[in-house]
């Protein structure tokens, strides 16, 4: 099991938990010129805090406030194949089932 975070918007928790996370290319993918669809995944939660303190936060309040996002705890098994980035993010490029996440606080 590898243990990691993702942020998202809180509409999106109902079709997560039917159908899990879904690579996408949405606006941050294209702000930072992505070239493929993905889910982003952050590997400590120093980094998710650091990241909405800073460009993360500032790049998503385009999109949405802070106090519509939730965060995600993802549990991903060993057969579910993911890229190392930077140093503190995970990419990955398929579907992460629902049983693999859960939705905890944002750290403070």
């Amino acid at each position: 099991m590898n243990l990691f975070y993702h942020i998202t918007s809180r509409r999106n928790l109902e079709s997560i938990q039917k159908e899990g996370l879904l690579p996408q290319y949405g606006y941050l993918s294209e702000l930072v010129m992505e070239q493929r669809s993905a889910i982003y995944l952050f590997k400590e939660l120093d980094e998710v805090r650091y990241a909405m303190e800073n460009w993360f936060g500032e790049c998503i309040r385009y999109v949405y406030a802070p106090k519509d996002l939730i965060l995600l705890r993802i549990n991903l098994p060993d057969e579910i194949h993911f890229e190392e980035r930077f140093g503190w993010e995970a990419i990955c490029y398929t579907r992460i089932p629902p049983e693999c996440i859960s939705v905890v606080p944002f750290p403070e």
